[in-house]
């Protein structure tokens, strides 16, 4: 059984696994789709994995880098970063004492899309 447990820890990444799951949770996707990139202060931090519909909100699964440390009361925000209209999340490091850790969610209060100049 032990042996078992150990091999299901490490065929999911367990406790080896490269990234944490941080839930991201915007008023509308701006464009994101799953593969896009997650930024802090402009550098690679991990991946947008998953986007799911819940409450008339849209919930972004983001698989961060294990070695990013944000601050629990971090924001996300829906950035351009291309000229062709490429997006990404950009992780804003916030200021609390406690860190993100796996499944932290990032309220729909911290998170921000860009307008979209069709909407103007």
């Amino acid at each position: 059984m032990l042996a078992g447990s150990l091999f299901a820890l490490l065929l999911t990444g367990g406790v080896f696994a490269r990234t944490y799951r941080v839930t991201a949770v915007f008023t509308d996707a701006g464009g994101i789709v799953p593969g896009d990139k997650v930024t802090v202060a402009g550098l690679p931090a991990g991946t947008v994995k998953a986007l799911h519909i819940q409450n008339g909100t849209v919930a972004i699964d983001l698989a961060v880098n294990r070695g990013v440390k944000l601050p629990a009361d971090s924001r996300a925000d829906v950035v351009v970063q291309t000229l062709l209209g490429r997006r990404a999340v950009s992780l804003v490091a916030g200021q609390s004492d406690q860190l993100l850790g796996n499944d932290s969610v990032i309220p729909v209060g911290r998170t921000t899309t860009p307008v979209d100049i069709t909407e103007l």
